[in-house]
């Protein structure tokens, strides 16, 4: 059975619901006391809507959601990360599994006799097709006519080097078979690291062995309580180690904030601090100050940036996820919203901009882009905090440097 055979469907449960969908700006704790059925309907219509104005009326005659909850729900439903790409016929399957039995998504799988991932055909080929083919879930802007050539049927990817590569490798392959037969075996061999020393390499070796030998220490102790561990867990579960130290189980994979410095050549650069790492910080300044942070949570950034940064360079500032930004000078001025950041880069949208940002970045009849700027070049805009009070007041003390 194919699992992506009907049209896509999410079911939020009510944990992945109450994420983002059951916050008080949209539906609250109403949210919870929805039967699946319903939420499911909710889930498709935030899916499949194309008129966000039509969606918050939906929202508000059909499930009585205020106004002000209505447009907010519509311009940005936010699921939560962890929802499956998989149709409502496989879903219903797989979910009363994961959820009575506490599966795992591959565990829940391999229980109707599939598989998760394996969508090798059961006969061997007699040669490489094109890429596209097993692949094909992954590619796209494919005519789907079926009198067209492979390439231009199936779509290709949009990077040339991947494209070209791939159609190399596999005319390497078809002439080696070709020649000599089948293999018996294929060794794939990773890409090396080479911008780092066999030193480097090596530390960070034991690092991740180490790492490994904790988590392995902590999963048995959980399983000792009782508890089967999982890798999506987000909310800390507080258990003690005979030290009293605190095993806590949570999502690490986000950025807390990102620290903007100046290197001894004046240039600017960046420092991520992620949610494991500000976690890990903040439980050793509540241990420095003797389980007191009282005082202030600009006191402990400032210690965490300490931390993180050491001698990098001079912090400059600190930007969040929604924080404002000056950029350039009068009369050409522009105040934008930080929307994400990653290493070395962050993405920004000019103040105003309204609705789902990120659907109108991906939308091509948009003009909306998002601007995506490297810390150094923060610097030749002059970028600096600023802020916008509820009268419309921009609050800018200028640039920095």
């Amino acid at each position: 059975m194919s699992l992506t055979a009907s049209p896509l469907i999410l079911v939020p449960t009510a944990s992945a619901g109450a994420c983002l969908i059951s916050t008080e700006a949209k539906f609250g704790p109403k949210w919870n006391a929805l039967t699946p059925e319903v939420r499911r309907d909710i889930a498709g219509h935030l899916i499949a809507a194309e008129d966000e104005a039509k969606l918050a009326n939906w929202l508000e005659t059909v499930h009585s959601l205020a106004g002000e909850n209505a447009a907010h729900t519509a311009a940005s439903p936010g699921l939560p990360d962890g929802y499956c790409r998989l149709s409502e016929k496989a879903l219903v399957k797989l979910v009363p599994l994961m959820r009575d039995r506490r599966l795992r998504y591959d565990e829940a799988v391999r229980a109707l006799d599939l598989h998760h991932s394996d969508f090798r055909p059961d006969d061997l080929l007699e040669e490489l097709p094109y890429y596209g083919e097993p692949l094909e879930r992954f590619i796209a802007f494919g005519s789907g006519e079926p009198s067209d050539p492979p390439e231009q049927r199936l779509g290709r990817f949009p990077k040339p080097t991947i494209h070209i590569g791939l159609n190399e490798l596999r005319k390497l392959v078809n002439r080696i078979v070709e020649r000599w037969g089948k293999p018996a075996d294929i060794v794939v061999e990773l890409a090396r690291d080479l911008k780092r020393s066999r030193d480097e390499r090596d530390t960070i070796q034991r690092e991740q062995a180490q790492n490994q030998r904790r988590n392995e220490e902590r999963v048995a102790k959980i399983r000792e309580l009782g508890i089967e561990p999982r890798p999506d867990s987000i909310n800390p579960i507080p258990i003690r180690d005979p030290s009293g130290g605190v095993f806590k189980v949570y999502k690490g994979d986000s950025n807390a904030w990102y620290e903007i410095l100046r290197d001894p050549r004046g240039r600017w650069i960046g420092k991520i601090v992620s949610t494991f790492e500000a976690y890990r910080l903040h439980r050793e300044w509540l241990d420095e100050t003797g389980g007191d942070s009282g005082k202030g949570g600009g006191v402990f950034l400032d210690w965490a940036a300490r931390r993180v940064v050491g001698e990098a360079g001079t912090p400059m500032f600190r930007l969040f996820k929604g924080d404002l930004l000056a950029l350039g000078k009068a009369p050409d001025r522009r105040i934008v919203r930080v929307v994400k950041f990653s290493e070395g880069m962050i993405a920004l949208a000019l103040h105003l901009e309204a609705g789902n940002l990120k659907a109108r970045d991906a939308d091509k009849g948009d003009p909306f882009k998002y601007q995506y700027c490297s810390p150094d070049s923060l610097r030749k805009q002059a970028a600096r905090p600023a802020g916008v009070d509820l009268l419309g007041y921009v609050h800018d003390k200028g640039p920095l440097e």
